[in-house]
């Protein structure tokens, strides 16, 4: 080929493959671009997805009645373990000391939350610290708890959590029969009776009863269910108002006391429907002397 017209042929065919070698370039960083925004899209959304086989736990204490001024525990930490695991920590616990006669007529503690894995949840333990009374006329005596620094206080849970749902575990320790007088050694022993129920949140926050005791008294309600444990509080000393909360359907018995060293005849309410989510308000009670 004479040297001019292969001159005017590579003149030709160089400039073409300039254009396609730099549209292939830029195809090239647009699809790998594209590809970086999806592949980040749907990891974002998976860590953001809920029901990436984990669940979701709120820890609450409520009280039964005791007879004393006051029962104080320090909580220094909420753990809780699967079938065969370890002892875990909630990723958010509300270390304090708490007043358990407090924690009545609708009132309770929130003692921690976490984000966990899906699985059979088997125990919680509440670990104390050392500032744990009881409030007898005024007076602050210790109260001993054996190895609940240590081992802390155990209890069985034994209930599926399933993924992408929210559960919220309530303790109801029961104040009264949780303390025992050693003897006539003047000295008090942390035994505790806790019961642990679980359920989703949105059950939780369903059904109640609710009433107002008149005179205003610290009167001991326990409400019982066809089937189960009864659930007990006391009615608000300074206006007499009572709740009870997260209810399943049913119908219940409402047995009302005086408090200790009065005279009030016993009142039982029967026959009382709860629906589910609903509330029902039994109004003014009148309590006879």
């Amino acid at each position: 080929m004479p040297t001019g017209v292969a001159l005017s042929a590579a003149k030709a065919f160089y400039p073409k493959t300039i254009i396609m070698m730099r549209y292939f370039k830029l195809f090239s960083l647009v699809f790998g671009l594209m590809s970086l925004m999806v592949f980040s899209s749907c990891d974002e959304s998976s860590l953001d997805d809920p029901s990436n086989g984990r669940a979701q736990l709120e820890v609450r204490l409520i009280d039964g009645p005791a007879d004393y001024d006051a029962v104080l525990v320090d909580i220094i930490d909420v753990q809780i373990k699967y079938a065969d695991g370890e002892w875990t920590s909630l990723d958010m616990v509300n270390p304090d000391t708490y007043d358990l006669l407090k924690l009545t007529a609708g009132v309770d503690a929130l003692l921690g939350e976490t984000e966990l894995p899906a699985g059979e949840l088997q125990e919680i333990r509440l670990i104390l610290g050392d500032g744990n009374f009881l409030e007898i006329d005024g007076e602050m005596i210790d109260l001993d708890t054996p190895s609940a620094q240590q081992s802390g206080l155990k209890v069985k849970v034994e209930e599926p959590l399933e993924e992408g749902v929210s559960y919220t575990l309530v303790l109801d320790w029961e104040a009264g029969p949780s303390i025992v007088e050693a003897g006539a050694s003047g000295k008090y022993i942390l035994k505790p009776v806790i019961r642990a129920s679980l359920m989703e949140t949105d059950v939780q926050e369903g059904a109640e009863i609710a009433g107002i005791l008149t005179p205003a008294e610290a009167f001991y309600l326990e409400l019982i269910p066809e089937m189960g444990d009864p659930l007990t509080t006391y009615a608000n000393e300074e206006t007499g108002a009572f709740l009870f909360t997260g209810l399943e359907p049913g119908t219940y018995s409402l047995e009302i006391n005086g408090p200790s060293m009065t005279s009030y005849e016993q009142k039982i309410i029967t026959d009382i429907v709860v629906e589910e989510g609903g509330m029902v308000d039994l109004g003014e009670i009148e309590m006879n002397p």
